[in-house]
């Protein structure tokens, strides 16, 4: 396999890889209830996983700075999907757990997605799907090792 020779191509890959995500961001912000972006699915999700989370495991969990989780927890605290309450043997520490609003959130939020998905990922047969995983994971163990 010829080694890539100019930074050109790495800078494509890289460019492309950022324009995909902001995109995917603004097409999953265009759903009927603008309340769920993808982060706020994905901790939708992981809470019907896990029951109940520490704000400092699901901020770990979610790899988002302490901001960025407070923020979105407001949110979906105000909107009715999650609750939060101090864990009795750690004053400081928010517990968080899902409500059945938070549960029915979640089902939209995977009908959603399965519907967007659907969409990108017309024509593509499992085999170049599970190529393109398979080499975004080698990318991303290669850039956790920089």
């Amino acid at each position: 396999m010829e080694k890539i020779k100019s930074n050109d191509d790495y800078d494509t890959i890289i460019e492309t890889l950022k324009l995909i995500n902001n995109q995917l961001d603004m097409k999953f912000d265009k759903q009927p209830v603008s309340v769920y972006n993808l982060t706020r699915c994905r901790i939708l999700n992981f809470l019907i996983d896990v029951r109940e989370s520490s704000q400092s495991e699901l901020r770990k969990k979610m790899n988002i700075d302490s901001a960025a989780i407070t923020r979105h927890l407001k949110i979906l605290e105000e909107n009715g999907d999650i609750t939060r309450c101090r864990f009795s043997h750690d004053q400081r520490e928010n517990r968080i757990q899902i409500t059945n609003q938070g549960r029915l959130a979640n089902t939209a939020c995977d009908v959603h997605k399965g519907e967007l998905y659907s969409r990108i990922f017309e024509n593509w047969d499992e085999e170049h799907i599970r190529a393109l995983s398979t080499s975004l994971k080698k990318l991303k163990a290669n850039f956790n090792k920089s």
